[in-house]
């Protein structure tokens, strides 16, 4: 859906802004106070706490919607319809590949920094980026669309 920046004060909830022109897939924090969001144009777009812009991350020729994102020390991951994931801040970036199709979801904070995605081809892969763009695992789970992954907070 589209998504916008609202404010709440007591019972009412009011629109801040004017909603965001391309639909949203997904949004994350990171500990300093930005938000990412996920948008189906392709894009990852940054955003202060208080709701204002702060970047844009443009679209990747060919990788169709950013249809996750993710903080891992500090760097953007966006996940892609093309079943990439990528993580932004090295030069040139990281590219991980292994799903085939749309990943859904990325969730980082696993033991040892390890990254988990889900994707549409039914898999979870586990993902090491000091490592290596391979994965740990080979899928688990194939069958149906993974539509979300998430780790314990114990690792």
């Amino acid at each position: 859906t589209n998504g916008g920046v609202w404010e709440i004060e007591g019972r009412s909830i009011r629109p801040r802004r004017s909603p965001l022109r391309a639909p949203v897939n997904d949004i994350s924090w990171d500990y300093e106070g930005t938000v990412a969001t996920a948008h189906e144009d392709g894009t990852a777009r940054l955003w202060k706490s208080d709701g204002r812009p702060k970047a844009s991350v443009p679209a990747l020729e060919g990788a169709g919607a950013c249809t996750a994102v993710a903080w891992w020390n500090g760097q953007l991951l966006r996940a892609f319809d093309n079943g990439e994931v990528r993580l932004d801040g090295h030069t040139g970036g990281i590219v991980f590949r292994g799903h085939q199709g749309r990943v859904n979801s990325i969730a980082t904070g696993g033991a040892g920094g390890v990254l988990a995605t889900a994707g549409a081809d039914g898999t979870v892969r586990l993902w090491h980026p000091d490592q290596s763009p391979r994965p740990m695992l080979p899928g688990h789970g194939e069958g149906q669309p993974m539509w979300a992954v998430s780790w314990s907070p114990d690792g």
